[in-house]
């Protein structure tokens, strides 16, 4: 018995499918299977119900969260000892969204390979869901994220605050703000209520994203019910439909600050960026890591260009 079987059972365990598995990890099924069978006599149990859909058993869920726990333990102990040696150089699984992992990571990757050339980062980039899951299951040793992870089982390490934006097209203006938008821009520039822009049709991303429950919970405290004609996880893709007048929709601030290009003028086409006025949809962008997880110095020198590289982008904001 081995490691490897262990990661080869993960693998057939989270895809539920002996095809998709053996892809995945560059075996043929046979092969694959021939492992898990192995795993399966040494332990006396079955750990899969093979019929027209491949289930777990309750003794292979079991196996599940174990087989987790010790490549954890293998692989926490492999990075202290990569420390001891003192020679930076190994891996680093880091989870991002999408939409950030286009617009701020290169930067802080740039900056990264500078100085540690011989470190490999294993970039993930998924839903609010999805990189919550990964950093507790220990898929991933690090996540940039909001924070709304748990105290108990998460370290989350402050990045800094940014308030959240309506992108509002040119044709939609007079809806949110009157005939006489264009004098009032000044003061929408400043904040807009989300009163006012629940009069416009929005499009929103789904509830796998933290932005869509930060919106519920406005949407509930002023008693509104919103005109939601368009939900999807592509925060680029409803960027680019709120600046073809589709809809209002909403991005947080560095996103908007990365995507110049969306808000310049541009007539009728004009998209306009305007932050919500009740701050309590300010969002906390934190680095999380799980408490049980040895934070490695590889990890830990990627939080600190993380810091640095944010603090950089805010701070040309503010200029």
């Amino acid at each position: 018995m081995s490691l490897r079987q262990y990661e080869y059972f993960l693998a057939a365990a989270e895809e539920c499918n002996i095809t998709r598995a053996a892809e995945k990890l560059f075996l043929s099924q046979q092969a694959l299977s021939e492992q898990i069978s192995r795993l399966e006599n040494e332990y006396g149990v079955k750990f899969f119900r093979r019929g027209r859909k491949m289930e777990l058993t309750y003794e292979g869920s079991c196996m599940m969260q174990t087989a987790r726990e010790i490549l954890n333990l293998d692989r926490s102990l492999r990075l202290q000892f990569e420390d001891l040696s003192s020679n930076l150089h190994g891996e680093v699984s880091f989870g991002i969204s999408f939409s950030r992992a286009r617009s701020f990571f290169p930067l802080v990757l740039n900056r990264f390979y500078k100085k540690y050339p011989q470190v490999s980062i294993n970039l993930f980039s998924g839903n609010s869901d999805q990189l919550r899951n990964g950093l507790l299951n220990g898929s991933l040793d690090l996540v940039m994220s909001y924070n709304y992870h748990s105290k108990t089982e998460v370290t989350c390490i402050p990045l800094g605050k940014e308030r959240l934006f309506a992108l509002v097209p040119c044709s939609l203006c007079p809806a949110v703000a009157g005939d006489d938008w264009q004098q009032k821009l000044s003061a929408l520039e400043e904040g807009i209520s989300i009163k006012a822009l629940s009069r416009a049709p929005l499009i929103t991303v789904n509830e796998q994203n933290y932005i869509y429950w930060i919106l519920q919970s406005l949407f509930h405290k002023h008693q509104l019910s919103p005109n939601i004609i368009f939900e999807s996880n592509d925060l680029d893709m409803l960027s680019n439909l709120a600046k073809g007048g589709m809809g209002v929709a909403f991005l947080p601030e560095l996103l908007v600050a990365s995507r110049p290009e969306l808000i310049h003028p541009d007539g009728e086409r004009t998209l306009y960026a305007f932050p919500l006025d009740d701050r309590s949809s300010d969002m906390s962008v934190v680095v999380a890591y799980k408490k049980s997880r040895y934070l490695s110095v590889l990890s830990q020198a990627l939080i600190r260009e993380l810091q640095e590289a944010y603090g950089d982008m805010t701070s040309s904001l503010e200029k």
